[in-house]
């Protein structure tokens, strides 16, 4: 992921509880169109916490143009921190959707 260094560099006013917003997703995910019922949360998170990375990253650009970086960024994450970048592309989606970015695909 993104050095927490980095983060607060790039997006010093913008604040997250990951704690809260994980048990949000979990609360929620099962109704959601990447949900997989074979899939236990907890391999979702590190796709939740990459997209929340994302944002607090490039919080100013526009998702749509950034999905190519991500995707290979994404890539580089271990295989078994990984889904299938369709639904990734869904969870990131979402992550930014939350966090007020507005319209994203």
């Amino acid at each position: 992921m993104f050095s927490a260094e980095r983060i607060q560099r790039l997006a010093p006013n913008v604040l997250l509880d990951i704690v809260a917003e994980l048990a949000y997703w979990e609360s929620c995910y099962p109704h959601r169109s990447f949900y997989s019922s074979h899939i236990p949360f907890k391999t979702y998170i590190p796709t939740f916490k990459f997209g929340y990375d994302s944002f607090l990253l490039h919080h100013r650009e526009r998702l749509v143009e950034l999905l190519p970086k991500l995707e290979i960024l994404y890539r580089e994450l271990p295989t078994g921190e990984q889904l299938k970048w369709k639904d990734a592309t869904l969870i990131v989606s979402a992550a930014w959707r939350r966090m007020g970015s507005g319209p994203t695909p």
